[in-house]
């Protein structure tokens, strides 16, 4: 009941904007997790998904670090072939996680993510992501991040996404 009971106050947290709350609460979670073998079920919810959900609180509350080992959980969880886009989109994260911590340029998770992006079936997703990617290596190679940006704009025009046209196109 403890698990349950947590996830609930997590999610009444985050709609009342209490994000360092949540996230508290959704360690929590984690934690009871592996007490529970039929967490999944009671929950509703993947373990990759309440990683996902517990990094995106972290930033929410401004703990970066919590945010940047949850995101590093959950890459160690993800199987990147069967999921590309969603590894790319973890990658992403920890790129500009390493970036805004001034611990890493990001530029070798761009990459990955990158090499993931790819082979992934055109989205509105993977166009977004493929902007994020040429903005995590602007600064550092200009005529990478233009071919990438290009491409984002080639796959949002294909979709009619038009704010991902103009992420890419301003990028």
């Amino acid at each position: 009941r403890a698990l349950v009971t947590a996830k609930r106050a997590a999610q009444d947290a985050g709609r009342r904007y209490a994000y360092a709350e949540q996230t508290r609460l959704l360690e929590r979670v984690l934690a009871l997790w592996e007490q529970v073998p039929d967490a999944a079920e009671r929950l509703g919810i993947e373990h990759l998904d309440l990683l996902e959900l517990a990094a995106l609180s972290a930033i929410d509350s401004g703990e970066h670090m919590r945010a940047l080992n949850l995101t590093r959980a959950a890459l160690a969880d993800i199987d990147a072939g069967a999921q590309p886009v969603r590894a790319a989109r973890l990658l992403v994260r920890r790129a500009k996680l390493l970036a805004n911590m001034g611990k890493s340029n990001g530029v070798p998770e761009a990459r990955e993510a990158y090499r993931l992006l790819r082979s992934a079936r055109n989205s509105s997703e993977r166009a977004r992501l493929l902007v994020d990617v040429a903005h995590a290596l602007a600064r550092f190679d200009g005529a990478e991040a233009a071919g990438i940006a290009e491409e984002a704009k080639a796959v949002a025009v294909e979709l009619g996404d038009v704010a991902a046209e103009v992420s890419a196109t301003i990028m």
